[in-house]
């Protein structure tokens, strides 16, 4: 009997990485036994830069393990350079902490990696008083096109930061918000 043919794996969700390269593995070779792969056009994994070892160690091992496949895509959390944007939406690294996993990324990069950086556009913080967008700091702004010029980057998203009822972050904002206008 012949398998059904499935042409792309996505690992969405914002951190699936989490569950770890031998789970993300077992999870892989579980859909090849009960699915014809051969030609599968894309296997993608998204990922945030922390913790940076093992997120890059699971990258590694990936990449090893399935070598064979046309293209490996890594859907890469950044969300900002903004130190205080990071600290408020409750990442756990810094810009420096990126920059360091950034070179780190660009090092072990293989031919059929893709590299998608995802970053929270439209924020509070991306304008100045006269509604002009800005990166505020013109040192990461530096660093962005550097970045985008370098060509480590195959993909390069921009989305807004939504809030759900019912999330921490969600309830936070309430909080401040009701806090302010007491």
């Amino acid at each position: 009997m012949n398998k059904p043919q499935v042409n792309t794996i996505y690992f969405g969700g914002g951190t699936p990485t989490r569950i770890g390269a031998d789970n993300l593995a077992k999870i892989i070779d579980t859909i090849s036994a009960h699915f014809d792969i051969s030609l599968l056009v894309e296997l993608t994994i998204e990922c945030n830069p922390f913790p940076q070892d093992e997120v890059l160690s699971i990258i590694e091992t990936i990449t090893r393990r399935y070598h064979t496949f046309v293209r490996i895509r890594r859907s890469i959390g950044i969300q900002t350079f903004d130190e205080e944007v990071l600290q408020e939406s409750g990442r756990l690294y810094s810009f420096p902490a990126i920059c360091d996993f950034l070179r780190k990324l660009r090092n072990i990069k293989q031919i059929n990696n893709i590299y998608n950086l995802d970053f929270i556009a439209f924020g509070k913080r991306n304008t100045d008083a006269q509604w002009q967008s800005i990166l505020r700091d013109a040192d990461r702004r530096h660093f962005f096109q550097k970045l985008i010029l370098s060509g480590m980057a195959d993909g390069i998203s921009l989305y807004t930061l939504e809030l759900f009822p019912g999330s921490d972050r969600y309830n936070q904002q309430i909080q401040q918000t009701t806090h302010i206008k007491d």
